[in-house]
C-alpha cells in the first residue's frame, strides 16, 4: 500500500495512508523538503528499517497517535552535525574510540569468558564452516554514551572481533570470515553464520526464527514466561515460535557468569546436528566457569 503511494511521488503536504493491524487507516503528511529549526544542524544519515515486536505493540505504555499500529517502519537517525572547526576533534575522538577498543580487546583475550568460549568452540568439533559473525545490540563506543555503556560496547565488539579471528584461523585456505551488524546482518544470516545479540532494541530472536537457522546463537537466555519466569524484554521477546525454534532445533550451553554485566544472562545455542562434541562435558565446563 505505502510502496504504491510513494511511486506517485507525492508532494510535500500530501497524505500517505497506512493500514494498521486494527484494520483502521492512518494518514501521515509527506514532509520531504521541510526545514526544521534546531539549535544545531543535524545529519539524518541513511534510512534504516525499524522493528517493533508484537508483544511491544500489545503494551499500552507504547501506544501513540504519532505512529501507526504496525511493527515495521523506515526511519532516519538524527545526529548533531559537527561544526567545521570541530572536525579535527571528531577525527581525534574516532581514533581514541578505536584505541579504547584495541585496549579492551587485548585485556579481554585474557578473561575467563573468552577462555571458555575458545575452549567450547574447539571442543564442539563443528561440522560446518562458519564464515559470518553477526552482532546485534553491541552498543556504542562514542562519547554520546556514558563510560559504563562505552565499556560494555567495547567488550561486545571485542567479542565479535575475537570470534572472527578464531574462526579465521580454523577456516579453509583462502576462505574469509566477515563481521556484520544491523541491518545488513539480517540479510547475511544463514546456516554458516554465528549470531550474537544482547539486550537488542529490535526483535532479533523473532526475525531469526522466521528467516534462518544460524549454526551458533549467543543470546540472552530464552525463557518461557508461562513457566513462571520474569516477563521478557518487550523489544526482543521470547515468543512461542522463538521457544519452539530453540527447544526443538538447538542445544543450550550456559554462558559463563560475567561479574561486570557486559553479557547479562546469556546462553550459547548450538544447532543440533552441526557438531560432534560431547554436549554434557561442555555444559559441565560452563557450569564450572560460572562458579
Amino acid at each position: 500500500m505505502v510502496h504504491n503511494q510513494l511511486q506517485e511521488h507525492p508532494a510535500r503536504g500530501a497524505l500517505i495512508r497506512v493500514r494498521g493491524f486494527d484494520n483502521e487507516d492512518y494518514h501521515y503528511p509527506v514532509r520531504t523538503g521541510e526545514k526544521v529549526e534546531l539549535r544545531e544542524e543535524v545529519d539524518g544519515g541513511p534510512p534504516h528499517v525499524t522493528y517493533r515486536s508484537i508483544e511491544d505493540l500489545k503494551n499500552p505504555e507504547y501506544w501513540s497517535l504519532r505512529q501507526p499500529y504496525i511493527n515495521i517502519g523506515i526511519a532516519h537517525s538524527l545526529n548533531v552535525a559537527p561544526h567545521e572547526e570541530s572536525l579535527e576533534g571528531l577525527h581525534l575522538a574516532a581514533a581514541l574510540g578505536q584505541g579504547f577498543l584495541n585496549t579492551i580487546r587485548q585485556h579481554w583475550k585474557l578473561t575467563p569468558i573468552w577462555t571458555w568460549i575458545e575452549s567450547t568452540l574447539t571442543s564442539l568439533n563443528l561440522e560446518v564452516d562458519i564464515r559470518k559473525v553477526i552482532g546485534m545490540g553491541c552498543g556504542e563506543l562514542t562519547d554520546r554514551v556514558d563510560l559504563r555503556q562505552k565499556w560494555r560496547g567495547a567488550a561486545r565488539h571485542a567479542l565479535l572481533l575475537q570470534l572472527a579471528e578464531y574462526l579465521q584461523r580454523s577456516a579453509p585456505e583462502n576462505a574469509r570470515v566477515a563481521c556484520y551488524e544491523n541491518p545488513g546482518g539480517f540479510l547475511q544470516m544463514d546456516g554458516t553464520s554465528l549470531v550474537f545479540s544482547s539486550d537488542a532494541d529490535i526483535c532479533v530472536k523473532q526475525i531469526i526464527a522466521d528467516i534462518a537457522r544460524p549454526a551458533i546463537l549467543i543470546l540472552n537466555t530464552v525463557r518461557d514466561i508461562t513457566q513462571g519466569h520474569a516477563p521478557p524484554n518487550l523489544s526482543d521477546p521470547d515468543s512461542p515460535r522463538v521457544l519452539q525454534m530453540i527447544h526443538m532445533e538447538y542445544d543450550q550451553l550456559p554462558f559463563p557468569y560475567d561479574r561486570f554485566h557486559n553479557f547479562p544472562d546469556m546462553s550459547m545455542y548450538v544447532r543440533k546436528g552441526c557438531y560432534a562434541g560431547n554436549r554434557t562435558s561442555l555444559s559441565e565446563q560452563a557450569t564450572a566457569s560460572r562458579a
